[in-house]
């Protein structure tokens, strides 16, 4: 919105002081049609944005005075929808209108630990991470990532795989421990992309665990011991050497946030 000057009455041109009758003037000042116009468009655009569906008129109540308080309640409203299983994710379906801005927070999913190669094993990495914002709302298909399965002796463990958020960005996700730590996740395409923590290696055949990498914010490491997942979203599976056995455990799964603000 702009401030619209008034006209002269009698030069037609904008002047720069409030509008007031001159001394001596037949008539006062004209307002221009858009100095009305254009803060009514403006306010009902805001209403009907926060209050209606965004479309024109959708939000606008002739009897009610209070509406553009109400916008600015409104404003101060979000909401948070978490995804934990690849679908698609309709906004309308979450009472978020088509168009709302939102910011939304990927990770990729952990690698699966690897308990022993050859002569050690290692942890799987963690996956990636990655946000973006001011994307518009619509109907999207969301891609959770699958933790990489762990594995025991002679083989490397499972990839995890990538999140993303229909083809606008992604986090992929953390490799399979092997013989050493393998490269971690990363995000790709957002506003903020990070990568996850490498796994550990085993360091050595006596109950000495490879832990899984996290994942970033997340900040829990793959579990310890057998049969059992790794600990956190996006955290790279555990590589556990014993005496009974050698195991690497399931890589954390991958994980979606969306956040949309003012509904």
């Amino acid at each position: 919105m702009q401030f619209v000057k008034p006209l002269d009455p009698y030069s037609l041109q904008e002047v720069d002081e409030p509008y007031r009758d001159r001394l001596g003037a037949t008539k006062g000042h004209a307002i221009q049609a858009r100095a009305i116009s254009d803060p009514m468009n403006e306010l009902t655009h805001v209403i009907d944005f926060f209050l209606g569906d965004g479309s024109s008129g959708s939000g606008q109540d002739p009897d009610d005075l209070t509406q553009v308080r109400k916008s600015i309640q409104a404003a101060g409203n979000q909401k948070i929808i978490t995804i934990t299983a690849t679908g698609s994710f309709d906004p309308v379906a979450e009472g978020i209108p088509l168009g709302t801005p939102l910011t939304v927070l990927l990770w990729g999913a952990g690698g699966g630990g690897c308990g022993r190669v050859s002569s050690t094993g290692s942890g799987g990495s963690g996956g990636g991470f990655s946000m973006k914002s001011g994307i518009a709302a619509a109907v999207t298909t969301v891609t959770i990532g699958n933790g990489g399965v762990g594995v025991g002796a002679g083989t490397a463990g499972g990839n995890g795989t990538t999140t993303s958020f229909g083809a606008v960005f992604s986090a992929t996700g953390g490799m399979g421990g092997a013989e050493t730590p393998q490269a971690a996740g990363t995000g790709v395409g957002g506003d903020l992309n990070m990568a996850g923590g490498s796994g550990c290696d085993i360091l050595s055949v006596n109950d000495v665990t490879g832990l899984g990498g996290a994942s970033p914010f997340i900040g829990i490491m793959g579990a310890v011991g057998p049969a059992v997942g790794a600990k956190g979203i996006g955290a790279g599976g555990a590589a556990w050497d014993a005496t009974v056995g050698i195991w690497g455990v399931i890589g954390g799964p991958g994980l979606c946030i969306i956040i949309a603000r003012g509904v």
